[in-house]
């Protein structure tokens, strides 16, 4: 991660948290693909939350493994900047309730969200 920034810092790119660039209430989810409008530039940033969350025996968990979307579902984002949803575990028998805040998972960079 260090690393990350440093190069991000030494191409003059500017990376920050992506609740405190982004509004809250301007999130939305159509699928895996997250919207919202960061206020720095006044542009509507997308990205795949699969690239960034994955499903770790029914808890949500930022990193890149499998598809969350393959194993969850009924996913939704409240006000709060936190991802929602029904997951199953590791042995696709139980439903849990799970969540994770998404600037655990997410930046804004250069007009843009990544992982």
């Amino acid at each position: 991660m260090r690393i990350i920034i440093f190069m991000l810092l030494a191409t003059g790119a500017t990376a920050g948290s992506f609740l405190d660039n982004c509004e809250q209430t301007s999130l939305s989810l159509q699928g895996s693909t997250l919207s919202a409008l960061c206020t720095s530039d006044n542009k509507t940033a997308t990205i795949d939350l699969n690239d960034c969350v994955y499903n770790s025996d029914s808890y949500l968990t930022c990193g890149r493994q499998t598809a969350y979307t393959d194993t969850c579902w009924g996913c939704w984002l409240p006000d709060d900047g936190t991802l929602r949803c029904q997951c199953l575990d590791t042995a696709h028998n139980q439903v849990w309730s799970q969540s994770v805040p998404l600037d655990s998972c997410l930046i804004y960079v250069n007009g843009g969200l990544a992982c």
